[in-house]
């Protein structure tokens, strides 16, 4: 009888183990997952994060959160495919990421072909709305400039610079051809392909090296170049001829009436709703109704010359409110530049680059050097 009792004490025990076991397991395995959804990528849970390169806004400006998981990266160039969510972001030296979540969290796009290099530096951005194709891309790897085709994840190199040590500075696409693409670099060369990357061509050679190259999407055969020591010159026929408004010069030096170099020139850039021309300098934002020949100031919050405008944004449905950035601090303007509200993000990194998202302009994204 005692024996008996020994045996039953002993299985209820072991039933009792076994069923502490059980439920710790299931406790532990609710707490791996819980953990997991709370920080897993495209998670409704994100801390802020003061010292991210790239925040991102919900609110149009009014707050600002840091985006986890970008502290490492120096960003270039931002720019939304296809009307979004995908955004695609160029760095200075850590390669192309890409958000397919309107900008909630990043990953760097890792080529397994190895055409693109993950340390690239990302120069300019081109984005296509065409099916089988995402962006051009301007990189600088292993001491040469080149030009690559994105498609989803595949890169296809279409163009390295023959000398080392030069850049790929911009990509542009004729407005009437898909195929007809124009390159600047560093070295002062204007080449043009009609094939769509397949094959280039030397269009001119400037004598000093180019910096930017922007395209009017409103104007067929319209381009305008930013040199490193002088004016910024404009061309009306796809690259043949090339003059600013004053000397008709196709040399690229400095020039007194904009009373500074275009070394100093962040960035160019044209209104997508309307056919104005915006330069942004260390003097300051101007404005150009005109395709360049005449500037006048934006009357930003600022004093001339105190802190480069690095960056610059108009929100493509309602063509009043714009953002602009100096240094750390963003401005926007509700009412064309009548008055301005800024946001001081505080140290000394620079704001390169902003992008509005297409389908919700709520959502204002920047990106930090």
């Amino acid at each position: 009888m005692q024996q008996t009792r020994t045996i039953v004490v002993w299985l209820v025990v072991i039933v009792v183990v076994i069923v502490a076991l059980i439920i710790s397991y299931q406790v532990f395995q609710s707490g791996s997952n819980q953990a997991s959804q709370n920080t897993g990528p495209g998670s409704s849970v994100t801390a802020d994060d003061a010292s991210a390169r790239i925040f991102r806004s919900e609110d149009a400006g009014a707050s600002w959160r840091g985006v986890p998981g970008t502290r490492s990266i120096s960003i270039t160039r931002m720019a939304f495919v296809k009307g979004g969510p995908a955004l695609l972001v160029g760095t200075a030296g850590a390669g192309l990421w890409k958000s397919t979540d309107t900008g909630i969290t990043f990953a760097q796009l890792k080529d397994p072909s190895g055409r693109m290099d993950a340390k690239a530096a990302i120069t300019d951005m081109l984005v296509v709305p065409e099916a089988g194709r995402d962006a051009y891309l301007a990189a600088y790897y292993q001491n040469k400039g080149r030009v690559l085709e994105l498609a989803g994840m595949q890169f296809t190199e279409r163009y390295f610079t023959p000398l080392d040590r030069v850049q790929v500075t911009g990509i542009v696409r004729d407005p009437l051809n898909r195929s007809r693409l124009f390159i600047s670099s560093s070295d002062g060369g204007f080449l043009e392909s009609n094939d769509a990357g397949g094959t280039w061509k030397l269009r001119h050679q400037f004598t000093e090296g180019a910096v930017l190259l922007v395209a009017n999407p409103h104007v067929a055969g319209m381009m305008w170049v930013a040199g490193g020591r002088g004016a910024v010159l404009r061309t009306d026929d796809y690259g043949q001829t090339w003059a600013d408004s004053q000397t008709a010069t196709q040399s690229l030096r400095y020039q007194p009436r904009t009373g500074y170099s275009s070394t100093q020139i962040q960035g160019l850039y044209v209104d997508p709703v309307r056919d104005i021309l915006y330069r942004a300098s260390a003097e300051g934002l101007t404005r150009s109704s005109d395709h360049g020949a005449t500037w006048n100031p934006v009357n930003l919050p600022l004093l001339p010359g105190s802190i480069a405008v690095t960056a610059f944004a108009i929100d493509p449905v309602h063509p009043s409110v714009t953002y602009v950035s100096a240094g750390a601090q963003l401005y926007k303007t509700a009412d064309g530049g009548e008055s301005w509200k800024g946001t001081d993000f505080g140290g000394k990194r620079k704001i390169m680059s902003i992008v509005i998202d297409p389908k919700n302009t709520r959502v204002v994204i920047i990106g930090f050097e």
